[in-house]
């Protein structure tokens, strides 16, 4: 795990205050868009309202500094598909493989760093087979490999010139046009130079470009969902790129489909000291827990993976609010009060600890519970990307080949094998409602659901008649997480969503949903039921277009249940789609004029739970 006190840097920079409009230009719309002083031609996307300008790179920077570049399969070059769902990395510091001169970066490093297989074991230890699982033995390294089997576009943004620093430092990158340092080709440090936009600035201007030289035009077949994955400090690197995108969004600048849907922020680095360089006062931790419920509201999948257990201890500061530890699943049926654990602190409701439990609530949340970096060569340690590594390779890469090949997991995955997510048979004692968890592969819908939930590496063993849970804790490299949350009973939620492009896909644009639809759950009880026992029930979407009932009331289990939606004025159902397998209902619409019917668990509770997805698409009625 990273150490998350700050070095001190060997270059030493200096910045003066700026004002809140300049340090926070992208947070302002990027008012006139950019760099207006670099202007070099006037560049129009496709909406006609949206000057994009160029700007100046540094001669001495290579020269695909400051670019994106989408990868294929084996690592090469390839266009971009308009088509596909893309994701994009935003990498952090000191995450790339540099040359023995210690600057240098190779761009073509995107892959799991081969120090994971090549290490010299440490002192005292014997299997040379301790950190990796037996699973990833024909493992393709290269990032793209599995994402591109899915066909998704799976981009880097290139700002590894400028990535060479403290978290510190990075992360003021991405704010503030004045902190932009970087080593140049000769391996030098330039800290003077006429830079006048941020990182986040240049990717916004890069992404621009490519939306207006490669335009989503027709009918697609496939979700175009554009996914951002950040990585310590270019966590809030890739943050803040969004909530820009989301900004010139609600501005009616760019179309809804060329801001994120997803954002996945690993290991972030959110420091709890106030900084010059924002609103003051404020710290990275405020200003993020904003700009992470910003994003929330604009209904923004939000996953968060933390892998440092006192990451809140771990800045220059201990965060405010901490509280004395009240133990851990450490052993079967008793919470852990060993005497390891007597001066551990944990966070409180008050304070710096009560901003970050805010934005837990607005993510869905994992901590990575994992003893196999320990076994990684320093050299690896330092790159700051173990979390990062788990999360790029998930599932595809180094998971139970039973889990990959298996056909039974009829909800959560369906016979064609198309993708995955986190499920293990062993927390509910059934394949038909096995549990989800936080995954590159969950689908983002089902993300979005998540919201609010905290997940936890967390097996379970049967003991004195009954199961028990038991942390969970990995030890090789691998994927199944045995992830738990405190979801229990039968929730069924969905979003009710304008179609707008014809695709039977959800639509996740954040002005695509539509408010205030009533929907109705009617029970249809086995045998009749009670007549003590209610079998209508009524709610509406939110703001955001999402609908969600939960019965916790065991009455209600073995019964099936009909979904309605009652079609707001100015909508007319679409077709909804039935023949799609049981995995890939979580991000079509399902639910048409007739409703859609389901079967509940007989028992979904304590540690089982039913989650069942249900969206309704709509099209504008034509009078």
């Amino acid at each position: 795990m990273a150490n998350r006190k700050t070095p001190i840097s060997k270059y030493t920079i200096v910045f003066s205050k700026v004002t809140v409009a300049c340090c926070i230009l992208t947070f302002t719309l990027l008012s006139l868009l950019l760099f207006s002083a670099c202007k070099k031609d006037n560049l129009q996307v496709d909406t006609g309202k949206l000057e994009i300008i160029d700007y100046n790179i540094p001669s001495d920077l290579p020269d695909y500094a400051l670019k994106l570049e989408w990868y294929g399969s084996d690592g090469s070059i390839v266009n971009f598909n308009y088509k596909w769902p893309t994701v994009i990395l935003f990498n952090g510091e000191n995450t790339y493989n540099e040359t023995d001169e210690g600057a240098t970066i190779q761009k073509d490093s995107y892959t799991l760093p081969g120090e994971i297989f090549n290490y010299e074991p440490l002192e005292g230890t014997t299997a040379t087979s301790a950190v990796l699982s037996s699973y990833s033995k024909d493992m393709n390294l290269n990032l793209s490999a599995y994402w591109r089997k899915l066909e998704f576009n799976v981009g880097i943004f290139h700002y590894e010139n400028f990535a060479i620093d403290t978290e510190a430092n990075l992360s003021q990158k991405a704010y503030d046009k004045n902190a932009m340092s970087y080593i140049n080709t000769n391996n030098e440090r330039i800290t003077e130079n006429s830079i006048d936009y941020t990182i986040v600035d240049a990717f916004v201007m890069e992404w621009l470009k490519l939306m207006r030289d490669t335009p989503i035009v027709g009918t697609v077949t496939r979700l175009m969902e554009v996914r951002f994955i950040g990585n310590s400090a270019g966590a809030n690197v890739a943050t803040e790129a969004a909530v820009a995108l989301h900004k010139l969004r609600e501005q009616k600048l760019i179309t809804p489909i060329q801001a994120p849907a997803r954002v996945s922020i690993i290991h972030p680095y959110l420091n709890n000291a106030q900084v010059d360089y924002l609103p003051s006062p404020d710290s990275l931790l405020s200003y993020n827990n904003k700009e992470i419920e910003y994003l929330s509201n604009c209904a923004v999948a939000l996953e968060l993976i933390e892998n440092d257990a006192e990451f809140f201890m771990h800045y220059e500061n201990n965060y405010s609010g901490l509280v004395p530890f009240a133990g851990d699943i450490e052993s079967v049926g008793a919470p852990d009060f060993s005497i390891d654990n007597i001066d551990r602190l944990m966070l409180g409701d008050t304070g710096d600890s009560a901003i970050y439990k805010n934005i837990q609530k607005n993510c869905a949340y994992l901590y990575l519970r994992e003893t196999y970096s320990s076994k990684f060569p320093d050299e690896y340690k330092e790159k700051n990307r173990v979390a990062l590594d788990w999360y790029l390779y998930s599932m595809r890469g180094t998971d139970n080949s039973s889990v990959i090949t298996s056909s039974s997991y009829s909800y959560a995955r369906g016979t064609q094998n198309t993708a995955a997510v986190l499920d293990d048979i062993r927390k509910t004692d059934s394949t038909t409602y096995p549990r989800y968890g936080i995954s590159a592969w969950t689908p983002t819908v089902y993300t979005l659901i998540m919201r609010g939930r905290v997940f936890n590496c967390t097996d379970r063993v049967y003991s004195t008649d009954t199961w028990l849970p038991r942390k969970y804790t990995l030890t090789n490299f691998q994927a199944e997480a045995f992830q738990m949350s405190d979801c229990s009973g039968v929730t069924i939620a969905g979003y009710v969503f304008w179609r707008r492009d014809g695709m039977s896909y959800i639509n996740l644009g954040a002005d695509s949903r539509i408010p205030n639809v009533t929907v109705k759950m009617t029970v249809e009880f086995v045998g009749g039921g009670s007549a003590s026992t209610k079998n209508e029930f009524t709610t509406t979407t939110d703001e955001k277009g999402y609908y969600q009932f939960v019965i916790s009331d065991k009455v209600y289990f073995g019964n099936s249940v009909k979904i309605e939606i009652v079609r707001p004025r100015g909508y007319e159902f679409a077709t909804a789609v039935s023949d799609v397998i049981k995995y890939d209902e979580m991000s079509v619409s399902t639910i048409g004029e007739s409703g859609k019917s389901v079967s509940l668990s007989s028992d979904a509770g304590d540690w089982r739970f039913q989650y069942i997805i249900l969206n309704c698409g709509l099209d504008r009625k034509i009078d």
